[in-house]
C-alpha cells in the first residue's frame, strides 16, 4: 500500500454533502474557523447558496470525524480541546504510529524508507522557501505515509478516526523555524535509523516525537526563536 491508497478524512466524501464537509473541514484545520466557534447552519447555508439540509449532513460528517460537537439547545461548535483531550489525542496518535512504523517495516522497510525520504525531502526545501503551509502539509504527509503504508485497514481506519484532529493540532503549533528544524532533524533521524535497520529505536523515536508536540501544544512557550519559517 502507498500513501496515495490511503485518504485520511474520517468518513469517504459522498457527493455534495461530501464536498462540502471537505470545505468546512479545511476551514476548521486551517485556523479559519476557530476552536470553540459557533457553527450555525443558516449562516453557512447562506454562504454556500444551499438549502440547510446539506449544511446539516456535512456538519454531522465532521462531528463524527471529532471536528465539531452539537449541544442540545445551544448549537454546533468547531471543538475546542482540554488540556485532556489533547493527551488523549497525542497518546493515542504515539501508539497508533510507532505500531504502524512497525508493521510498516516488517511489509517492506525498502519502500517505507524511499517514501518518508520524499517526504523528509519536501519538508527541507518547504522550509528552505520559507512556506509553511507546504511544511504543515509533508510534516503531515510524513506521519501519514507511515500509517498508509503498514497494509492494516484496521490499523488505517482507527487512525482516520483521530487524523482530523491531529491535523488541527499541528496548525496550532508555534510557527518558529527552530522549531520546525527541530521537528525535520527528527524526522530525518526516523528514517536514518530505519535504514540501519534499528527498528525498535525509530519506534521510539516516534513516540518522542509525538511526545515532544504534545509538550509544545502545552506549553508553546518551549518553540526556541522568535521568527517564522518564512523569516530570513
Amino acid at each position: 500500500m502507498t500513501p496515495s491508497d490511503t485518504t485520511f478524512t474520517a468518513t469517504p466524501p459522498a457527493s455534495h454533502q461530501g464536498k462540502l464537509a471537505d470545505l468546512i473541514r479545511a476551514r476548521i484545520v486551517s485556523g479559519e474557523l476557530r476552536l470553540g466557534q459557533m457553527l450555525s447552519d443558516k449562516e453557512l447555508a447562506l454562504e454556500y447558496q444551499m438549502s440547510r439540509t446539506p449544511v446539516r449532513e456535512a456538519l454531522l460528517e465532521l462531528r463524527s470525524a471529532g471536528l465539531v460537537v452539537s449541544y442540545p439547545q445551544r448549537g454546533t461548535y468547531v471543538f475546542d480541546p482540554t488540556p485532556k483531550d489533547i493527551a488523549e489525542i497525542c497518546q493515542m496518535r504515539g501508539l497508533l504510529e510507532a505500531g504502524a512504523l512497525r508493521v510498516a517495516a516488517a511489509a517492506g522497510l525498502t519502500s517505507l524508507v524511499m517514501e518518508l525520504n520524499k517526504a523528509v525531502a519536501h519538508m527541507a526545501f518547504a522550509i528552505e522557501a520559507g512556506d509553511f503551509r507546504m511544511i504543515e502539509t509533508f510534516d503531515t504527509q510524513f506521519h501519514e505515509t507511515m500509517v498508509a503504508m503498514c497494509g492494516n485497514s484496521r490499523l488505517v481506519a482507527a487512525y482516520r478516526q483521530i487524523s482530523d484532529q491531529v491535523r488541527v493540532l499541528r496548525h496550532r503549533l508555534p510557527a518558529r523555524r527552530q522549531r520546525v528544524h527541530d521537528a525535520l532533524a527528527q524526522h530525518r533521524r526516523i528514517v536514518d535509523l530505519l535504514t540501519a535497520e534499528r527498528i525498535d529505536d525509530a519506534v521510539e523515536e516516534v513516540l518522542r516525537h509525538v511526545e515532544r508536540v504534545h509538550n509544545l501544544l502545552d506549553h508553546p512557550e518551549l518553540a526556541s526563536g522568535a521568527e517564522s519559517p518564512s523569516q530570513p
